[in-house]
């Protein structure tokens, strides 16, 4: 019936390419921000196009969901001098003093969301994020703010961010992961001028494959020893 029986043991890859997501991201500020999404696809037609944005230096990045990749996105855009203030699962007042400025509860996501101009969601897909980030949550950020999408595709309503990128209500979005993949054709996502598409690369890199078959065999002797795994799921969690 497709479902796991309740003793099976569940790994995943997290950790693997945490640094090529990172610097994925930051290349997604940098492009929506200065608009070089616009200047590549003039470059097609051979159009001298000098479209001009803004810098990251002093913008505000929000971080949803702080977990190896948030936190690594934090370090980077602090290099840039940007500000970082996150949203964690585990909130805890005490937490993240290294990785935020601020930090808000799940709950708090409206206060969040105002002062920010990026938000990366890279928060896991759970029965918790299924669809967290819709109209009402695009309509509570700051006119302009854009949008940086990493996750396994569901956390964001994308009927609502098509509205929010076309009306602009937000700047724009850069969206690697969809809940259907490849993403068909006739979404109207692909003729938002406003909005970047990549096809779930943020993570791949040529060593992608030796990286993921080290770690497995890796794993398969942990396993045979009878040794605890890594990354080893919380299934009541769902990551």
């Amino acid at each position: 019936n497709g479902q796991l029986r309740d003793g099976t043991v569940v790994t995943n890859t997290g950790g693997l390419y945490t640094d090529v997501v990172a610097e994925y991201i930051l290349w997604a500020m940098i492009t929506i921000s200065r608009r070089l999404n616009l200047v590549m696809k003039a470059q097609t037609q051979a159009a001298w196009a000098q479209y001009t944005g803004e810098g990251l230096r002093g913008k505000m990045l929000g971080v949803l969901g702080l977990g190896r990749i948030g936190r690594m996105a934090a370090a980077r855009a602090r290099a840039f001098d940007m500000k970082v203030v996150g949203v964690r699962r585990g909130f805890s007042q005490g937490f993240g003093s290294q990785d935020a400025e601020r930090l808000y509860p799940l709950d708090g996501i409206q206060e969040f969301l105002r002062e920010l101009d990026f938000l990366l969601v890279s928060v896991p897909v759970t029965q918790e994020t299924k669809g967290l980030i819709g109209w009402k949550e695009l309509s509570a950020m700051k006119k302009g703010a854009f949008l940086i999408d990493i996750t396994g595709g569901g956390v964001i309503r994308h009927d609502d961010l098509i509205r929010a990128a076309r009306e602009g209500v937000i700047g724009g979005a850069v969206l690697d992961s969809f809940e259907q993949e490849p993403l068909q054709s006739e979404n109207m996502l692909w003729g938002l001028p406003n909005v970047v598409i990549t096809p779930h690369i943020s993570g791949l890199t040529v060593d992608y494959a030796q990286k993921v078959g080290g770690f497995f065999c890796d794993n398969l002797k942990r396993f045979i020893k009878g040794e605890e795994l890594t990354n080893r799921i919380d299934r009541t969690k769902g990551y």
